[in-house]
């Protein structure tokens, strides 16, 4: 729970329990209840710890030294939820960044827009170093043809794969946000839309240790459209033939020297009630009018399945430091 502006707060607690008290520059102090009803806390103030953030080329720097918006997210936060590529691993996890990901699974595109920086040519992506290296993460600005060689979107309507779903996450060792205008003076014209810095583990232990990681995840379709499954298809009812008033609006066929009912087949909805009569459909069968199926969804749609493993070898002594990563 949290304080009142005035630090006062009320709780209810057995006599065995224990208040653990932090605040943000202070050592945090455990208090046993016992049989008190009112505590009065004094915090003493702590090791102030100051955080580093990497900038350009390289250079470590004190966060609060840095003239503009610096966010810095360590390995554990991208890996303590699952998730297939590392851009999907950032959902929430810094302020001011959205991320999108196309429909395509764990090897569709991933789109970061930091601040909602825009673009007349429609690349909002920010750049991406890879321990000082520049990762090209094309793929989502040049799939277009034409008019709409800019587009974001290819052909089929989705966000390519691009180099951001190449990244590992559990090669990450930290990844730092550069979203001011100033820290484009940093990487030129290219980190206009904002920079994302990943630094990659290392060894950093002496001998030899393997660290083995697995995910295995489920998706499923969270919601579908409805489908109505009480009438069928047809023409407006205002333009019905009078053979179709007279029938209740169904067409009069003649097939193989013999008339049957049919369906007024369109695109359009609503033909007549489905009732099970037999009717003659396109491909010359007799079928019952009746809709195909109660879940048309279920036939289309599959569970789909992602699976990931990650083999890490670290080795380390005093001169130097060797890591090898394999992920499946």
């Amino acid at each position: 729970m949290v304080t009142d502006a005035n630090g006062k707060f009320s709780i209810h607690a057995a006599s065995t329990d224990v208040l653990q008290i932090s605040s943000v520059g202070y050592t945090t102090q455990d208090i046993e209840v016992g049989n008190q009803t009112s505590f009065e806390v004094n915090l003493s103030e702590g090791e102030q710890l100051e955080e580093v953030v990497v900038t350009g080329m390289g250079i470590t720097r004190e966060a609060k030294s840095v003239g503009y918006a610096v966010t810095t997210i360590q390995s554990k936060e991208l890996t303590k939820v699952g998730s297939p590529n590392f851009a999907a691993a950032l959902y929430g996890k810094a302020p001011g960044v959205r991320i999108q990901q196309t429909q395509g699974g764990s090897i569709a595109g991933v789109s970061i827009n930091v601040r909602g920086f825009s673009s007349l040519t429609g690349n909002v992506q920010p750049l991406v170093i890879l321990n000082g290296v520049p990762v090209r993460n094309g793929g989502t600005g040049d799939s277009g043809k034409g008019e709409n060689k800019f587009s974001q979107f290819g052909d089929e309507g989705r966000i390519r794969a691009n180099g951001l779903v190449d990244i590992n996450p559990e090669d990450i060792e930290s990844l730092t946000i550069l979203k001011g205008a100033a820290a484009t003076a940093l990487y030129g014209s290219e980190a206009a839309n904002g920079v994302v810095m990943i630094t990659s583990k290392q060894s950093r232990t002496k001998g030899i240790s393997v660290d083995v990681n697995a995910l295995w995840a489920v998706n499923q379709v969270a919601y579908v459209p409805q489908i109505q499954t009480e009438y069928g298809p047809g023409v407006y009812k205002s333009d019905w033939s009078p053979d179709q008033v007279a029938a209740g609006g169904f067409m009069t066929r003649d097939y193989n020297g013999q008339s049957y009912l049919s369906s007024s087949y369109s695109t359009r909805q609503w033909g007549p009630k489905f009732d099970g009569r037999p009717l003659l459909y396109w491909d010359g069968s007799i079928r019952n009018y009746e809709p195909i199926s109660k879940d048309p969804w279920h036939e289309l749609l599959r569970t789909g399945y992602n699976q990931t493993y990650n083999v890490a070898i670290n080795q380390g002594n005093d001169w130097a430091s060797t890591r090898f990563s394999y992920t499946f």
